[in-house]
């Protein structure tokens, strides 16, 4: 089962604006609007500062189909917490996008289409081929670990998505909240060095490195 973005309804020039203009978005759950089209969505907001509209769907069977779940994006940094259509009255959360990973090399923070990476297995890590029928065992690219690069169980896509978190809840940019948790990488990892360091250190054994040997008698 895969999660995505279905189709869009949107003004004209919405482009332009969403290039031009400090922005935010929220999501709303609302089974009502299950089987409205995202023009007729967006009529029905566009007064309130909407300017697009995203329904989020589950592939399932090699078939799209959609959620109660929308995204909406509007003209203003600030993010309502409600949101009016008809006789429907939506609350708003949040919405706070998944890490962007490259479907080339499968690194975070770029996209297929301007990667300069190599062709890498989004299953095996291995250089050269794509995961499509790969039998091999899993190993994630950006972690190491014995599962595939796309699994959320993966470290760096942890880390990734808690600065997609700092960066919306902030409104601030990637790169700021980037710089507001690297701090933590770099405790953490210094956490890993020490234990590891202690570790070596208890595989010393005193009383044997004080064991006085006897010398050697020599050879008749």
């Amino acid at each position: 089962m895969r999660w995505g973005l279905g189709g869009s309804g949107h003004v004209e020039g919405t482009g332009e604006k969403l290039r031009s203009l400090n922005f935010s978005r929220g999501v709303i759950s609302e089974p009502d609007l299950l089987t409205t089209p995202d023009a007729e969505i967006l009529d029905g907001f566009s007064d309130q500062g909407v300017i697009q509209v995203r329904k989020i769907t589950i592939k399932k069977d090699a078939t799209f189909n959609p959620t109660k779940y929308i995204i909406l994006t509007f003209n203003n940094p600030n993010l309502p917490a409600t949101a009016k259509a008809g006789y429907l009255n939506c609350k708003i959360r949040p919405y706070i996008q998944n890490p962007l990973r490259c479907f080339k090399c499968q690194s975070f923070g770029h996209a297929q289409t301007s990667c300069r990476g190599q062709l890498t297995c989004s299953r095996c890590a291995t250089v050269g081929h794509p995961s499509t029928d790969c039998t091999l065992e899993p190993k994630c690219v950006n972690c190491s670990q014995s599962q595939p690069s796309d699994s959320k169980l993966c470290s760096k896509w942890k880390t990734e998505k808690e600065i997609q978190i700092i960066k919306t809840n902030r409104n601030i940019t990637y790169l700021e909240a980037r710089k507001l948790i690297a701090p933590q990488l770099s405790q953490s990892y210094a956490q890993v060095t020490k234990l590891s360091t202690a570790t070596s250190t208890t595989q010393t054994d005193e009383t044997i490195t004080k064991i006085v040997c006897p010398p050697l008698k020599l050879l008749q």
